[in-house]
C-alpha cells in the first residue's frame, strides 16, 4: 500500500492511498463502472454484478491484480490487469484490463500506473500492454504513455452485432 497526502478538488488535505484489493473489496471498484462506460463511449451497458463476480474470482489468482486509489473512504480510481506468458514469445507480459479515475480526481491516476508497473516487474513481466480508448476523455492518456516510453502498437476496431 502506498500512502500520500494530496489536495482534493475541495482544496482540503485528504489522505490518498493506493492499495491492492482483496476479493471482498472488489465491489468498491464496481461503483466507477457506469462513469467509465459513459465517459469512454465503450459499447454495451455496465453490468456491476458481472464485474464483481468475475473480478472477485480473478483476484484470488496471483496473476491478476486490482489496485484502487482511495481518498478518504471513497474509491476514486482503479487499475486492473494480468501477467501471463505471451503466446508467440513465451515472455511474461502484463496487460491492463481497465484503468480509470473519476473525472474530478484526474491527475492522481499516475500513482495507479506506478503501482501496476511495479507489480508487473515484481511478477517477472518483460513488457506491459496498456489500452488506449479512442475518446475525447482519453486524449491525455496517450500523452502519458508516450512520456513514459510506451509506443503505439495496435488499434482495435469494434462492431456491434
Amino acid at each position: 500500500m502506498f500512502t500520500s497526502t494530496e489536495s482534493s478538488a475541495k482544496s482540503s488535505t485528504v489522505p490518498t492511498l493506493v492499495r491492492v484489493l482483496r476479493q471482498e473489496q472488489v465491489e468498491g471498484v464496481a461503483e466507477l463502472g457506469d462513469e467509465f462506460m459513459r465517459s469512454t463511449g465503450m459499447p454495451g451497458r455496465f453490468n456491476a454484478s458481472h464485474f464483481i463476480e468475475t473480478w472477485t474470482r480473478l483476484v484470488q489468482n496471483p496473476i491478476f491484480a486490482i489496485f484502487s486509489l482511495v481518498q478518504g473512504f471513497q474509491t476514486i480510481g482503479s487499475i486492473g490487469g494480468i501477467v501471463y506468458d505471451e503466446n508467440f514469445t513465451g515472455d511474461a507480459v502484463a496487460a491492463e484490463q481497465f484503468w480509470f479515475v473519476t473525472k474530478s480526481c484526474r491527475g492522481h491516476g499516475l500513482r495507479l500506473l506506478d503501482a501496476f508497473e511495479k507489480w508487473a516487474r515484481e511478477n517477472g513481466a518483460k513488457r506491459i500492454l496498456m489500452a488506449h480508448i479512442n475518446s475525447p476523455e482519453s486524449i491525455r492518456s496517450a500523452v502519458v504513455y508516450k512520456r513514459r516510453k510506451y509506443r503505439e502498437l495496435e488499434t482495435l476496431f469494434v462492431k456491434e452485432l
